[in-house]
């Protein structure tokens, strides 16, 4: 556990408004770069409430202060996120494309594995697995933090400076509590079974649903611009997994598969402290407070 800036961790109860985003191919003039962050806006609401439900389990078990601290603070930073994304399904719906239908889907096949877990599983087995999966997605929003924030102007150019804010937002907030359910599966459990097993779920959930999703949303875009899609589906491949190397790629990716592994190998902290600091007019400015 890092004494840095993941135990000074912050709550941001901010509000983001989407009005502005209109066109039905908002990032980059790409329809597979748009509608997989689409899909992106509806796996992470429900994957956080997941999230927040498995380390909650914990609260109660955990007696560090300073990690329970930052349990609480995990928690009260998931809740925001799954908000301000699932807020962003109302402008999706002005623009003509109802998320609902993907998230109830989404949210039922979730329902339907837990319940499987605890009917082949102790209970007890089956809340250490499912931290786990949380573990290995918690890797997965730690990458996609350090890609966003280590390379904010190439980023900016894909987005509204709205969603922009959004997306680097969540990418700090991730980079900040990185470690919280790793070391809450490392007091419970230290299995190097189960730290991986739960990985493989999450990265097979995460690229089966990631990808289902963005053709689902691509299917119901009746206003779609899907001219040179040989073209379009090469820049978001590049765009969203190819570059920049020194930012993403699979090195990090496996590093999960190391023993020793803790995620504050990855020296990124001061990505999101420095974001924090740059924008702190902003976020002052987009409190729920201040709206």
């Amino acid at each position: 556990m890092a004494d840095t800036i993941a135990a000074k961790m912050k709550v941001r109860n901010v509000k983001f408004d989407f009005a502005n985003i209109t066109a039905n191919d908002y990032v980059n003039n790409n329809v597979f770069s748009t509608h997989f962050t689409n899909s992106l806006h509806v796996l992470f609401p429900i994957g956080e409430k997941f999230f927040i439900k498995s380390v909650k389990r914990y609260l109660d078990v955990i007696h560090d202060p300073l990690l329970k601290k930052e349990m609480i603070d995990f928690m009260g930073q998931e809740g925001v996120h799954f908000r301000e994304h699932e807020r962003f399904w109302e402008q999706l719906a002005v623009m003509g494309i109802d998320a609902k239908p993907l998230a109830n889907f989404v949210d039922g096949m979730i329902t339907v594995l837990e319940k499987l877990f605890y009917f082949i599983l102790p209970k007890s087995y089956a809340d250490k697995l499912s931290l786990s999966i949380t573990t290995g997605m918690e890797h997965y929003t730690a990458l996609f933090g350090n890609q966003s924030l280590g390379n904010p102007q190439y980023r900016q150019v894909f987005f509204d400076e709205e969603m922009y804010m959004l997306m680097l937002w969540h990418s700090a907030e991730e980079l900040e509590h990185k470690a919280v359910a790793f070391d809450v599966l490392q007091k419970v459990d230290k299995s190097y079974f189960l730290r991986i097993f739960g990985f493989v779920l999450a990265s097979m959930f995460f690229y089966v649903i990631g990808f289902m999703g963005m053709f689902y949303f691509i299917w119901k875009d009746k206003n779609r611009n899907i001219k040179k899609p040989l073209r379009q589906l090469k820049e978001f491949v590049i765009s969203f997994g190819a570059r920049p190397k020194d930012a993403a790629g699979f090195k990090l990716l496996l590093d999960y598969f190391k023993r020793s592994f803790h995620p504050d190998d990855h020296d990124n902290y001061h990505l999101a402290k420095d974001f924090f600091e740059q924008h702190e007019a902003y976020f002052k400015a987009h409190s729920y407070k201040s709206n």
